[in-house]
């Protein structure tokens, strides 16, 4: 699982703007397992004793033929210009393969 060190990766990444405070890296595993497997946390409470938010909504989201055409050309842009970064390129490859792949639906469920 490669997960927590490429969230470190991005935290040394904006930790070298000014301004940007980077959270301890100790603290970095725990968040990303937190924010990528949260129902497994559904019903726990943060430190300030506040309960985790369940999410709700339909799991199937179509998008319509202009949808997936900006994305796909929003990932060919960022492929464009990061395409010297090996680790981002494979990783928007993935994400054009996924688009490409997407069925199409002219209507759209309304999000609740």
């Amino acid at each position: 699982n490669t997960g927590p060190l490429t969230a470190e990766s991005i935290a040394n990444f904006l930790a070298q703007t000014d301004g940007v405070d980077s959270i301890d890296y100790n603290s970095i595993p725990c968040i990303w397992d937190t924010v990528v497997n949260y129902r497994d946390h559904l019903g726990e409470y943060d430190s300030r004793g506040i309960q985790q938010t369940l999410r709700k909504g339909p799991r199937i989201r179509p998008y319509s033929e202009e949808m997936l055409d900006n994305i796909a050309a929003t990932l060919f842009r960022l492929l464009i210009k990061y395409g010297n970064d090996s680790e981002l390129t494979r990783i928007l490859n993935g994400y054009i393969m996924d688009v490409m792949k997407t069925p199409v639906e002219e209507r759209l469920v309304k999000m609740e």
